[in-house]
């Protein structure tokens, strides 16, 4: 009688060239965990769940025209990540990383938390990634997050080259690398998330911006957030500029579902708001209602009083919502992909052709 594959995998040892089969099986019960971007609309947009974010063990990017906040979102990324006891390596291609926002943030700078490299050529941070990883055990990989701030600005040796001897010239292979290096950050298991910036698409067809970088690195992330465009966020008071307003899609998720679009807020004073970007659901939940012009309260809470918008983005505000009604369910069962939402042929039907 022959043997399944799973009695091969099950008894197989190994060689002194090659691990063992079962060290490659994939466990049925293993469940995607997440880093939060501590924005309830970013977590929505790249997983699906209110308490989601970029999934651990996987890549992720978040792609952008300039000054939407891009760096800012890594960073926060970088926070959740110590958080939860990894480890957080800082490719620094921009020369963007700045001591004082991680201290705003809370970022622990310590040596063993976080490294942070200087870095813009692509074959030497190749070598990087690699010397750090080809040294690490499996697990150790996966309690490490790489952010890579950003793609857009990594360049080969031979662009390097050419510019110092001044040759205004394109290297034709710097595509092709960049394609190596996603495979290679793919392959590690550890966890990437990549800043990215985007091309207008000026012919016309297809979308309106196109993710540059070479091809790779879109096919192998696990969840792009795409942001779209900026508005100023003006106190309705006092019309001071106060932030900005950034509308985002998502690109591509396998956790969320696609061409998802929400708003997230950069304050001047704050940072990310953790709570911009849900009214428009809330109200159409029911959880909040608008009595008057200008004024916002809690339907469930009796006698509720009643809030200017620019006083709804705060803890006090949204933790009863999400304690005392079902508005996370109803977030997630608004933007999460499942299988629900795919179309299952009938088997009867299939048969009724195929057999």
């Amino acid at each position: 009688m022959s043997r399944s594959i799973y009695d091969i995998v099950k008894s197989d040892k190994g060689s002194k060239d090659r691990d063992a089969l079962s060290s490659f099986s994939y466990d049925m019960n293993d469940e995607v965990r997440f880093l939060s971007t501590n924005c309830v609309s970013l977590n929505l947009l790249y997983s699906g769940r209110v308490k989601g974010g970029i999934p651990i063990g996987h890549m992720s990017m978040v792609s952008a025209p300039s000054m939407l906040g891009k760096s800012f979102i890594a960073m926060n990324i970088a926070r959740s990540a110590q958080k939860a006891g990894m480890q957080v390596v800082v490719i620094d291609t921009e020369r963007a990383f700045k001591k004082s926002m991680a201290n705003a943030l809370r970022i622990d700078l310590s040596p063993d938390k976080l490294q942070v490299f200087r870095e813009s050529s692509l074959e030497k941070i190749e070598g990087l990634i690699l010397s750090i990883t080809d040294q690490q055990t499996m697990e150790e990989r996966q309690n490490t997050i790489f952010i890579i701030d950003s793609w857009g600005t990594l360049v080969t040796s031979k662009t390097l080259k050419d510019a110092l001897n001044g040759n205004d010239v394109n290297d034709m292979t710097e595509a092709k690398k960049k394609n190596r290096l996603a495979n290679i950050l793919l392959n590690t298991q550890a966890t990437f998330f990549v800043v990215n910036h985007v091309y207008d698409n000026t012919g016309g067809f297809g979308d309106p911006l196109i993710i540059p970088g070479g091809r790779r690195i879109a096919f192998n992330c696990e969840a792009i957030v795409l942001g779209m465009s900026r508005a100023k966020d003006k106190n309705k008071s006092t019309d001071v500029i106060e932030g900005h307003i950034i509308t985002a899609k998502t690109f591509k998720s396998r956790f969320s579902k696609g061409e998802s679009k929400l708003q997230y807020r950069i304050r001047n004073e704050g940072g990310l708001d953790p709570f911009y970007g849900l009214l428009a659901d809330a109200m159409d939940f029911g959880c909040v209602v608008k009595p008057k012009a200008g004024k916002y309260s809690r339907a469930f809470i009796e006698n509720d009083k009643e809030y200017k918008e620019n006083d709804i983005y705060c803890v006090e505000f949204w933790k009863p919502i999400f304690d005392d009604t079902e508005f996370s369910q109803y977030l997630e069962d608004k933007y999460t992909f499942t299988e629900d939402n795919t179309v299952v042929n009938e088997e009867e039907f299939l048969d009724s052709i195929f057999s």
